[in-house]
């Protein structure tokens, strides 16, 4: 592997002290920034990943940091957030090798897990944590797919439950956070669990009319109620449409970030009107998965999960 220039970000957290200094988080840290700061080389970047996932890692406690270092590049850097989960995807197909039973899709949803698990805390401590944890989620429930080529239930239900918890302390930037999300995932979620979205929307409409926001985010929360009441853009569903053969997103980043020719940032305003129009609502469907759709090692790591919050 050649000697890849150590580059400076604050937004990737210290590694474990044992894994401080270690030349393997070292590389993968300085590949991740450089992803975030060039999306364009990101073919090039998740093969040099994949080749050290593959054959420097040895043990599970360094995939778990080298995981960390991903994902709170995801939930720190809105320019990361994309690309950061069309590389997860990417890895949890390519990286093979598993430590007794784990293995990085695994790994990585039971990182996802333990910060959904704090999500009330850092509400009223570190509420734009949320939010950016809440985004990449979304975007991880948009390129993540099962073995079938389907979205994981078990990213959906915690996505709802997310976009409850903001809703449950209305501020601007907390509902923004949501409209964002709605406008992304809102057609897939929509499709897999109308009634529990029309609970959603309820709470989404009662905010948008009583809680002290801007006049900005009432008109972005209104937009998204209409775009759902318009098929999210899509036009009238067929008698045959189902989850299965409905388009996923829109392949557009959230958190108003596009990438243009040659993979240059552009960035646009939060405005509804220069957004994707994939949109949607949530499902109180909770951290559980339906088990029998995930692979093996996934369906055991959260059937554990399940019998300890027994």
């Amino acid at each position: 592997m050649q000697h890849i220039q150590q580059v400076t970000n604050t937004m990737v957290p210290q590694p474990q002290m044992q894994y401080m200094c270690h030349p393997v988080v070292l590389q993968v840290n300085n590949l991740v920034v450089q992803l975030t700061l060039k999306p364009n080389r990101f073919d090039q970047i998740a093969r040099q990943l994949t080749a050290i996932f593959s054959w420097q890692v040895q043990d599970e406690f360094l995939m778990r940091e080298l995981i960390a270092v991903i994902f709170e590049q995801g939930v720190g850097e809105v320019n990361f957030r994309y690309n950061g989960a069309r590389l997860c995807q990417h890895l949890g197909k390519n990286v093979t090798q598993s430590y007794n039973g784990p293995t990085f899709r695994s790994l990585l949803l039971q990182r996802c897990q333990e910060e959904f698990e704090a999500r009330d805390m850092y509400l009223h401590s570190e509420p734009e944590r949320v939010c950016g944890y809440t985004l990449f989620m979304a975007e991880l429930f948009v390129q993540l797919v099962t073995i079938n080529g389907r979205p994981y239930d078990i990213l959906r239900g915690a996505l709802c439950h997310l976009l409850t918890t903001l809703l449950s302390r209305p501020t601007d930037p907390n509902l923004k956070c949501v409209a964002q999300v709605l406008k992304c995932t809102g057609n897939t979620l929509d499709c897999t669990n109308r009634s529990e979205m029309d609970q959603v929307m309820c709470s989404l409409k009662d905010v948008a009319m009583t809680a002290p926001v801007s006049s900005s985010t009432r008109s972005l929360l209104l937009a998204v109620i209409e775009l759902r009441a318009s098929n999210w853009g899509c036009g009238p569903p067929t008698p045959d449409e189902s989850p299965a053969n409905t388009p996923t997103h829109t392949n557009i980043p959230l958190g108003t970030v596009y990438y243009g020719p040659g993979g240059i940032i552009q960035r646009v305003e939060d405005d509804p009107e220069d957004s994707a129009s994939d949109t949607d609502d949530f499902i109180n469907y909770g951290w559980s998965p339906a088990v029998e759709e995930l692979e093996g090692d996934v369906a055991e790591a959260f059937e554990e999960f399940l019998r300890l919050q027994q």
